[in-house]
């Protein structure tokens, strides 16, 4: 049996290493200074400094957003950068599901949570989609793709999941869900 020092010691390593391998898409990492009004404007009407903070450093993590002129094009930014973030988040709890140090009352949590994550892939791919062929869509995509994600955090919440990496790493995804429903919402 894997002892719980193996498990925490494995959850570590694999933190450490998707930090390092992670895309500036997924990370709160510093912007271009040379970001479009666009992203200033859109960003600094967010309700909470933590908000703006978040919004401004992952929208200017991408270099299109130097020629952004318009919410749509924020969109469909934030719909690639949620898209890929909300990948890793779910393939994270797939290596977790698949780590035989994870504790076995957990597996079910994880799965539901994979689930989630893939239903809000769904969604999120159909923002961009649904903007072209039916705009009103478009903000009910993004608003059932966060809805997919809070649906995982009540999961671990309900199951008392506690462990900081696996919340972490959702929190950042749910992050992302909420800044693309503000984007469609806004147009």
């Amino acid at each position: 049996m894997v002892s719980n020092t193996s498990v925490k010691f494995f959850c570590i390593a694999f933190f450490v290493k998707v930090l390092i391998f992670m895309t500036p898409s997924s990370t709160y990492a510093q912007g271009s200074p040379n970001s479009s009004k666009t992203v200033d404007d859109f960003c600094n009407q967010r309700s909470t400094s933590e908000d703006r903070a978040f919004c401004l450093t992952v929208l200017k993590s991408n270099p299109r957003s130097a020629t952004a002129t318009d919410n749509i094009s924020l969109l469909k930014i934030a719909k690639d950068l949620a898209v890929g973030n909300a990948k890793k988040t779910r393939d994270f709890f797939t290596t977790l599901t698949k780590n035989n140090g994870t504790r076995p009352s957990l597996l079910p949590v994880l799965d539901e949570c994979i689930s989630a994550y893939d239903e809000s892939i769904t969604e999120l791919l159909l923002v961009t989609q649904d903007l072209v062929d039916d705009p009103p869509m478009t903000a009910y995509d993004a608003h059932v793709a966060n809805q997919e994600m809070n649906r995982c955090q009540d999961i671990l919440k309900t199951n008392g999941v506690s462990d900081d990496f696996i919340l972490s790493r959702h929190k950042i995804a749910s992050d992302y869900g909420r800044l693309i429903e503000e984007i469609a919402k806004s147009i």
